[in-house]
């Protein structure tokens, strides 16, 4: 699919297909719904964002180094750095390595109760390589979602118009 210069949305409105699911029945009675348009396209892109490709092509890296994202792809040469992902990526870790940890520490404390050093030694180093890891990740899926439904920082221009 050719860039259209940042206009992902067909003119600003989702679409939205309603397919039927059931032989003989309506779509409004199955309420089956088919996506088509940005969300069709939101998955994939997420996904690349995810892998730490680019959100359109899929094939360009993006980021150079740990977390700075390249200024544009170095494959297909749309514009990265106008999607902003701010604080975010670190949020979302936080949510996801808290809850699995927590879990995790629950779960050993109350089947084998080790000792403390124990739990150190397990919980620190899985916590801390799985913030590095899942970081760089969601950053990617950050920037892919505001590629998909074309959250472009605007600067300099006035907000309300």
């Amino acid at each position: 699919m050719p860039w259209n210069g940042g206009k992902n949305l067909a003119g600003g409105v989702p679409q939205v297909t309603v397919v039927n699911k059931c032989a003989g029945a309506t779509a409004e009675e199955t309420g089956a719904v088919a996506t088509t348009g940005w969300l069709a396209r939101a998955w994939p892109a997420f996904w690349r964002g995810f892998r730490c490709r680019c959100p359109a092509c899929g094939t360009g890296r993006l980021f150079h180094g740990y977390l700075t994202v390249h200024d544009a792809c170095p494959d297909c040469g749309r514009p990265m750095s106008i999607y902003r992902s701010d604080d975010a990526p670190p949020y979302f870790t936080v949510l996801i390595v808290g809850h699995l940890m927590l879990a995790g520490v629950l779960l050993l404390e109350v089947t084998a109760s080790p000792p403390m050093w124990v739990q150190m030694a397990v919980w620190v180093p899985l916590t801390l390589g799985l913030t590095l890891g899942l970081l760089p990740r969601i950053k990617g899926a950050v920037i892919a979602a505001h590629w998909a439904l074309d959250l472009v920082e605007r600067r300099g221009e006035d907000p309300a118009s």
